[in-house]
């Protein structure tokens, strides 16, 4: 079983990284959701509710989020550290 991108001790590079790969499983495990979605809706059949797979795309929303604040913040640093202190 693969851990998740909030493992404790986890460097946020990697958590980048296993955020993008846990993205794209989601990506795939949603296309076949909405086809069985089509499928519900073209023969009358009632939808079928997945909570999990609504909660996923939330945490990975939230989670790019917070991602990217860090890596803005990243960025900031590394500018401010090249500048000169008086231009800060």
């Amino acid at each position: 079983m693969t851990t998740g991108p909030l493992e404790p001790g986890l460097e946020p590079h990697e958590a980048l990284e296993r955020l993008k790969a846990k993205r794209e499983e989601y990506e795939v495990i949603k296309k076949k959701y909405d086809t069985a979605n089509a499928g519900e809706n073209l023969f009358g059949l009632p939808n079928q509710e997945y909570e999990k797979l609504v909660k996923t795309e939330e945490e990975i929303l939230l989670l790019d989020k917070l991602y990217g604040l860090y890596q803005k913040v990243k960025s900031t640093i590394g500018v401010w550290h090249d500048s000169p202190f008086a231009e800060v």
